[in-house]
């Protein structure tokens, strides 16, 4: 297998996305230089891990991590990424190239795009159009599919450059499928979106990519939706 010439590190906490993104580093022999290793927050404790078809979320993280090649795992003993002690390890790190995978609802603070340091996210819905926290499930009900769409992280929310998008046909997804949407298939379906993305990198295109124009367009932000509204996605025909 022909090996990317660039190293990355990854910055998470305990949830099923970052154990499906570490199933796949392992499955595609794509191996971050360091895991910076973050406690859960109110969010991530609710979140449940169950046996899941797609990946392996019942084993625990850190014996996930272990299957990795020379990995060195850093733990710092906060729950935000937006803690000093957080972005003081990422600004001291060698590497300039970082896979984002903290606790659910994070925004990073503006400190960390001052120093020429890169974040990659996998964002649940198609960008620029489908903005905000649950907006797949608003592509359902518009567009009958569901897009995952890897960006470099700008610090405005969802507005940073747009690197890959990925559809998924939800016609062909079972209602049941559809229920488990938040903790099995978003997870999965993002660690896909994510391994092909690394896939694509060179180094001499990165800092091109980071320096290509966005599109400026105002579009609408898609918030948590409502339960009755998701309701009607998942058993949407």
């Amino acid at each position: 297998m022909k090996k990317n010439n660039f190293t990355f590190n990854l910055i998470a906490s305990d949830t099923p996305r970052t154990r499906a993104y570490i199933d796949q580093m392992i499955k595609n022999e794509l191996f971050p230089k360091k895991i910076i290793l973050l406690k859960k927050n109110s969010i991530a404790e609710k979140l449940k891990f169950r046996a899941n078809p797609y990946f392996d979320n019942e084993t625990e993280l850190v014996d996930k991590i272990l299957k990795l090649k020379k990995i060195k795992i850093e733990r710092i003993n906060v729950n935000t990424s937006n803690d000093m002690r957080c972005l003081k390890n990422v600004m001291s790190s060698k590497e300039s190239f970082f896979i984002f995978s903290s606790n659910p609802g994070e925004i990073l603070r503006k400190e960390y795009f001052d120093k020429g340091k890169i974040y990659l996210h996998v964002h649940p819905g198609k960008l620029p159009n489908f903005k905000g926290s649950t907006p797949y499930y608003y592509e359902i009900l518009k567009d009958k599919k569901i897009t995952f769409t890897s960006l470099f992280m700008s610090y405005k929310l969802d507005q940073g450059k747009v690197i890959f998008s990925k559809s998924f046909n939800t016609h062909k997804l079972k209602y049941y499928d559809r229920m488990a949407l938040d903790d099995i298939l978003d997870p999965y379906l993002r660690s896909l979106v994510l391994i092909e993305t690394l896939k694509k990198f060179k180094v001499k295109n990165i800092k091109n990519a980071i320096s290509v124009k966005k599109n400026n367009k105002d579009y609408s932000n898609y918030f948590v939706i409502h339960p009755v509204l998701k309701n009607i996605a998942i058993y949407k025909k």
